[in-house]
């Protein structure tokens, strides 16, 4: 069962050690996942780490979509962005509260984000 949060605003701010990665609306919860919609706020012409994120976000958005039509998709591909999957370094934040997750979100048709 789907349901609106009824505590946490139903939209919320998606960051990695402390960078604006992402706005987040639509937050709904289903078993202990969170789900939502997002726009990106860091690209591929920004220098350093927001071009890190992009990039592991559109790589994340082609793995799935692989996955989903039945075509190659390995989850070792992604071991080379190790260094943003680790715990404690995505953080959901709403008005009033903020949650570390256990690990990176997963991005998926197209502007679809989930978490735990």
């Amino acid at each position: 069962m789907t349901a609106i949060l009824p505590i946490l605003a139903p939209t919320a701010e998606l960051s990695f050690n402390g960078l604006l990665v992402a706005h987040i609306e639509n937050v709904t919860l289903s078993e202990g996942t969170y789900f939502a919609t997002f726009q990106l706020r860091v690209s591929d012409t920004e220098p350093g780490l927001p071009s890190r994120i992009a990039a592991f976000v559109r790589f994340s958005l082609d793995w799935n979509e692989r996955c989903a039509a039945r075509e190659r998709a390995h989850p070792s591909e992604f071991h080379q962005f190790g260094d943003l999957i680790g715990p404690d370094r995505w953080r959901v934040t709403w008005p009033n509260e903020s949650i570390a997750l256990s690990e990176a979100p997963i991005f998926s048709d197209g502007n679809q984000i989930g978490w735990r």
